[in-house]
């Protein structure tokens, strides 16, 4: 049994073709510096939810600065997901995307709660269209 608050392999999302469907018929959310790409995904994965970082080459030229501030994101996702899956409604499954979007290295609260509004912008546009 998994620990409620960790992060593990089964909730990466790498599987290319959910990837690209994520990305052409997903809708998206911007709250700065990030932008939150969700789609609806299948009902057959174990986890209801699987996300994916990315911090683009282009803002940040240094690999060390890019791991650490995806580091920063899949840790703020972490300790929040326990709220935004119980605000979701029953049997939805998500594919989501956070992409850091700007040129300056935020701190940890700024991320946190970048990433706190927009997952509970999700969970209210899910229950409002379901």
């Amino acid at each position: 049994m998994a620990k409620e608050n960790s992060f593990g392999k089964a909730e990466k999302l790498t599987n290319v073709k959910a990837i690209k469907q994520l990305f052409s018929a997903g809708k998206s959310v911007k709250v700065a510096p990030l932008a939150v790409c969700y789609h609806k995904a299948d009902g057959t994965k174990k986890n209801n939810t699987q996300i994916l970082v990315s911090v683009g080459k282009r803002y940040f030229k240094h690999a060390v600065d890019r791991n650490r501030l995806k580091r920063l994101i899949r840790e703020a996702y972490r300790l929040n997901k326990k709220e935004f899956l119980s605000n979701l409604p029953s049997q939805t499954y998500l594919n989501i995307a956070f992409i850091y979007q700007s040129y300056r290295i935020a701190d940890y609260k700024t991320i946190e709660n970048a990433v706190k509004i927009s997952l509970t912008m999700i969970a209210e546009k899910l229950t409002i269209y379901n």
